[in-house]
This record gives C-alpha cells, structure tokens and sequence, in this order.
C-alpha cells in the first residue's frame, strides 16, 4: 500500500504551481526596469519634437530653443545611449556653432560637443552615414581639410553611397580635400559629383571651392554632358 507523502514530498509537488506566477511577476519587473531609461529619455526629448521636424524641413530654430534642445538631448543620452539621438544632438550642436560664428571660442566649443555626440552615433550604430559625415564636417571646421575628415568622409561613402540628400554636401567637402585624397577616394568621390549632378546641378555647381576644381567636375560629368550642361549653367561667372 503507498505511502502518504511527507511535508517534503508535499512541498515539492506544490512549488511547480507557484514558480510560473513568480517567474511573470520577476519578467514584469525586469521589462519595466529595461523599459525605463528609454521612457526617461524619450520625456525630455519630446518638448523638442516639433523643433526637431523643422530643422528636418530645413528651418532655423533661434539659438535658446536650440541650446535647450541640447541640453535635453544630452540628458536623454545618460538614460539611452542611441545613435539616432546622438546624431540629432550633433545637428543641434552643429546649428547652435553655426549662431555664434564658427571661428568664436564658443563656435569652436559647440563644434567639439558636435563632434563628441557624432562620435557617440558611430560608436552605436557603425553602418549610419549620415553620423559619419557629420564627423567629416566638424573635423573640416575645426582643422580644415584633413586626413582625418577624408578618413571620415570615405567611411559615410562607403556606408551609404546612394544617399542623394548627402550628395552635394560629400561632394562640396570632397573637392575641398581633393589634394589629400588617393585614386580610390578620387572614384567614390567623382560617384558622388555625378549624383550631385542628378539631384541639385545648381547646389553642386556652388559647392566648387575654385576654378581649377571645375576641371575635376567635369571629368566626373564627361559621359553625361547633360548634367554637365546643367552644372555649368550654375557656375558663377568672373
């Protein structure tokens, strides 16, 4: 005849019971616990929004609402480290320069925290050009053309080559470096003049740093003499 279970026999029946009700209670936690730096994070950025949606479109937003933009920004960064964030902090950091003249101390200073947060986008999210070339711009405005932009512009090329809203902005800083870059950078940055070409002639055409690099426009544009009628029609005339 079997035996009755003892009171540890019982207690190891009845625990399976229990543990799924626990197990949900300490997921909860843990997806509430994961969940908030992200919460934190979007709250302060989100009185920025409709700022952020202008500056898309290509509005200017006045130097307080940029610099408290900024600073949310960054304070969202210590809640969620993530890249799209960090690149929108590195446009308003960027803009903010911009006010106050990029060659100021405080220019020179908006433009290393552009830098920073650029920096923190690729450190995230390697595969983002837009990031990359952010980080060419404000190598370019704190130390001119440079290895280190070229290096840094090649890296957005290559990681995005077909990105038309880059296009006249890579070529611009490009043909600024063109005696610092090799056959293989002089290629992927005639890809870009030729997109350029398809997309604005007349915002490429006011990218040309001097006369002599129009000869390196026109070889970019020689099997599309189109596109090259269109970018000369943009050349300013002396």
């Amino acid at each position: 005849m079997p035996s009755k279970p003892g009171r540890i026999g019982r207690l190891y029946r009845d625990r399976p019971a229990a543990l799924p009700a626990v197990f949900a209670v300490l997921l909860g936690l843990l997806l509430i616990a994961m969940a908030a730096p992200r919460l934190v994070a979007g709250l302060l950025m989100a009185p920025h929004d409709e700022l952020v949606r202008g500056l898309s479109r290509g509005a200017l937003g006045n130097g307080q609402a940029l610099a408290e933009a900024s600073a949310d920004y960054e304070a969202a960064l210590t809640w969620d480290d993530e890249a799209n964030s960090a690149a929108q902090l590195a446009t308003l950091d960027y803009l903010l320069a911009q006010s106050v003249g990029f060659d100021s101390d405080g220019g020179r200073a908006w433009l290393q925290r552009c830098l920073a947060a650029a920096r923190r986008a690729v450190a995230d999210n390697p595969s983002q050009p837009y990031s990359w070339v952010q980080i060419a711009i404000a190598l370019e405005r704190l130390e001119g053309a440079s290895v280190r932009s070229v290096a840094a512009l090649m890296e957005s090329i290559r990681r995005g080559a077909y990105q038309p809203r880059l296009a006249v902005l890579r070529s611009g800083l490009a043909l600024r470096a063109w005696p610092l870059l090799g056959v293989e950078e002089r290629r992927l940055a005639a890809g870009q003049i030729l997109l350029a070409a398809q997309v604005d002639p007349a915002a490429l055409a006011s990218v040309v740093p001097s006369p002599s690099l129009w000869r390196v426009v026109q070889d970019s544009l020689l099997a599309t003499p189109d596109l090259l009628q269109a970018v000369e029609a943009g050349r300013p005339r002396t």
